[in-house]
């Protein structure tokens, strides 16, 4: 992906990708499920064949697609986590 904002030679694109980096580290310490990991990987691949076809209108629709998805699973990952953690404090 890296290379991908790097050949846009855009120095706002460079820095939103290093911040977004940091929001997706956050991310994936609740997406590292096995099957999360190999949609996220057929994601990836389908956004990169969207843009190598120059069909920017579908890698736009993939990539908006892929980050709903994975940041409604982060949050009830999260949450769920959270929920847990409480719980646990409260019946001890």
């Amino acid at each position: 992906m890296w290379q991908i904002v790097e050949a846009t030679h855009n120095e706002y694109a460079l820095i939103v990708y290093d911040n977004l980096q940091i929001e997706l580290k956050r991310m994936r310490a609740y997406t590292r499920r096995p099957d999360m990991i190999e949609k996220a990987v057929h994601y990836h691949e389908m956004i990169a064949n969207a843009i190598a076809n120059r069909d920017s209108h579908n890698a736009k629709m993939l990539m908006e697609s892929h980050l709903q998805n994975n940041s409604e699973l982060a949050m009830y990952e999260w949450l769920y986590c959270l929920l847990v953690s409480k719980i646990e404090i409260l019946l001890d």
